[in-house]
């Protein structure tokens, strides 16, 4: 609970109780949806955004990637409460890296995993199911969103020499990791032999995603990680890891840099023009990769005006 001018009070939720994940319409005319979940930090969060209303010529948006993209599209007052007046995100893949979905399916039953939500099972299943490509099919997206989060610093696990899934935060913070039959784990601790295989895969996924969505009507998305937040008294303070940061940052560069050299005619969507500042009141929980809300309204404003150039060009 955030009370204005006084400090927040959180509610935690023991592991035994299941909270309903469905949006539920109130209001006069429905005007909004609620939904009240237990977020990744066993607190209670409580979403209202505007109601599901859609307009019929809204631009496709399919999106591969993590919050630095899909939050942008979410109806909250901190992210972009009228986004669907403009956009429909038809889909998203959510938190796997390239190699992952360039390997072979992995069967894994996740009903009994209750620290996992329903939506992040479905996460979950599609990094496992490798889905990706049929997905994007199947969502007659106008335009992709890519970004390269989970390649430039999350780690795989090899199941075998032909399965992997991706050591996501939601792996890492499930039972399930527990659970699963670990070949060995690709991290970054040597990044040189990790853009040595990445590159290989890469070259297979660009192979097969330019058969299904033009090159022109890919957009990469280049997220980088914050060196400063705004604390509680809305003063800017350093992250204390600053090293780690920059060498993740130095990545991430290398990896967006290859991703272009292979789709030269692939859209850039560059928000470091603007200070990347995170914030200790982001409603997901505070980290180097969550923004100021203004970063999510700059980021639809963006990529409205590289839509609005494309279609004109066209």
């Amino acid at each position: 609970m955030r009370i204005e001018d006084k400090s927040d009070y959180y509610i935690h939720v023991s592991d035994e109780i299941v909270v309903n994940q469905d949006y539920f319409e109130i209001g006069t005319n429905k005007k909004y949806c609620v939904k009240v979940i237990k977020n990744p930090n066993k607190m209670l969060s409580l979403y209202v955004k505007y109601g599901n209303k859609k307009v019929n010529n809204s631009i496709k948006i399919a999106i591969m990637g993590t919050c630095f993209s899909r939050n942008a599209f979410n109806s909250s007052n901190y992210f972009n409460p009228g986004y669907k007046e403009v956009f429909d995100c038809v889909f998203t893949q959510f938190h796997s890296s390239i190699i992952s979905l360039m390997t072979e399916p992995v069967s894994f039953n996740l009903d009994k995993y209750t620290d996992l939500t329903i939506n992040e099972k479905g996460f979950v299943n599609a990094d496992f199911n490798k889905t990706f490509f049929d997905n994007l099919i199947s969502s007659k997206a106008d335009y992709l969103i890519i970004d390269l989060y989970c390649d430039a610093i999350r780690p795989l696990i090899w199941i075998n020499n032909k399965q992997a899934v991706t050591l996501s935060y939601l792996v890492e913070n499930s039972k399930l990791l527990n659970d699963l039959n670990i070949q060995s784990i690709l991290d970054h601790l040597d990044n040189d032999k990790y853009f040595n295989i990445w590159k290989m895969y890469l070259d297979k996924f660009v192979e097969r995603l330019i058969k299904i969505i033009p090159s022109e009507r890919i957009i990469l998305n280049m997220g980088r990680f914050a060196l400063e937040y705004y604390d509680n008294e809305r003063k800017k303070s350093k992250y204390p890891n600053a090293m780690m940061i920059k060498r993740n940052n130095y990545f991430w560069d290398k990896l967006d840099n290859y991703f272009l050299a292979k789709v030269p005619d692939a859209k850039v969507l560059d928000i470091q023009k603007y200070p990347l500042i995170g914030d200790v009141k982001y409603p997901y929980g505070h980290s180097f990769s969550h923004y100021e809300s203004n970063y999510y309204k700059l980021f639809l404003k963006e990529l409205a005006l590289l839509i609005l150039r494309d279609r004109l060009n066209s």
